[in-house]
């Protein structure tokens, strides 16, 4: 049985993917998986590694660590998608309104780049964190079941 936070983690994935298909329709999108065949089948290993560990062979750490890596990488790649979607529609832009929201919360874009750009170690170091972000999205569901925290990685 899967546990009820990872089907609300599926239809958010089944959801996005609808939209994706619509809205890519809509704008008579295709997708070329030829460049990037490697997401596709990384995706289907993961989903097939899930369902063998789920209903052939029991274990739930690796069916969570599995599942939860085919999740964030399928809510990646429709939010992905969804946005060349959005870019094909002629809505105008919200940059002066969402830089007026900004200023009225008090936050300087500029100043904090000239803050962080002043400050070549305080730079570097943002550039690795900002790189970081990919790779944990794969170390992150392995730290937790080797961790022996399945509740967090499965929302229980």
């Amino acid at each position: 049985m899967v546990p009820t936070r990872a089907m609300l983690v599926w239809c958010l994935v089944g959801t996005m993917a609808l939209m994706t298909i619509a809205s890519f329709a809509l704008a008579r999108l295709t997708v070329d998986v030829s460049n990037n065949p490697w997401l596709p089948l990384a995706i289907t290993g993961l989903l097939a590694i899930s369902f063998f560990y789920r209903y052939r062979r029991p274990d739930p750490h690796l069916c969570a660590v599995t599942e939860a890596a085919a999740q964030m990488l399928l809510i990646l790649l429709f939010g992905i998608l969804l946005t060349y979607a959005a870019l094909t529609t002629n809505f105008p832009y919200r940059d002066a309104e969402l830089y007026a929201i900004d200023r009225a919360l008090g936050l300087d874009r500029r100043a904090y780049l000239d803050f962080v750009n002043s400050r070549p170690l305080l730079a570097e170091l943002s550039s690795y964190c900002y790189q970081s972000l990919l790779p944990q999205f794969a170390l992150v569901p392995m730290l937790l079941m080797i961790a022996n925290q399945l509740p967090h990685l499965v929302g229980g």
